[in-house]
């Protein structure tokens, strides 16, 4: 796994005027990790753009990150995000070890702060994984079978940032998700 930034780059960040906001709820290999664990914002340069730890409720790690823009007073220095640019969000253990990293969580632009269109429910999980994953094998059995069919058609419809049914990366699943499964079926991976 390679990490652009890293989370000791956040520790330098300087917070500008342009921010926008991510909630959620943090599940690793569908559970939930704890307060120590940290989610670092990145722009596709590595430029650290935020980073929060969880709050722990009831089990549940939640998070409100800030994810800050490029300060426009200072134009020669890479400071954040620029409009539409892809956010990618890696998540560190407590030992700062990088664990996984989703690659476009969505496009950033300033709201003031408020959250960014799709990330203003702090229930919605943000699915991680801890180990390599095979495209279209949800169930981790090794091979795209009816098991994971039925997991797409469980969540059909459904927000589900960097969950495996998401095979084309929009957040959701969609009908797309599905016809990129259906050519795969059977396939051993």
């Amino acid at each position: 796994m390679v990490s652009l930034a890293g989370w000791g780059q956040c520790d330098d960040h300087v917070v500008g005027p342009l921010v926008a906001s991510l909630l959620g709820n943090v599940l690793l290999d569908d559970e939930s990790v704890n307060e120590s664990w940290l989610l670092v914002a990145t722009d596709d340069n590595g430029t650290c753009a935020g980073k929060t730890s969880m709050v722990m409720d009831e089990g549940t790690a939640f998070f409100n990150l800030a994810v800050y823009g490029d300060d426009p007073t200072t134009p020669m220095v890479d400071e954040g995000m620029a409009e539409g640019d892809a956010i990618r969000l890696e998540l560190w253990n407590e030992a700062g070890e990088l664990v996984d990293v989703l690659a476009t969580a969505s496009q950033w632009s300033n709201t003031n702060g408020a959250p960014l269109l799709g990330w203003g429910n702090a229930w919605q999980p943000i699915h991680f994984h801890s180990g390599p994953t095979c495209f279209g094998d949800s169930n981790g059995s090794g091979v795209i079978d009816v098991a994971d069919l039925l997991g797409f058609l469980g969540k059909y419809g459904a927000p589900c940032v960097g969950c495996l049914e998401d095979l084309d990366g929009s957040g959701s699943v969609e009908v797309s998700d599905l016809l990129n499964l259906l050519p795969m079926f059977g396939t051993p991976c």
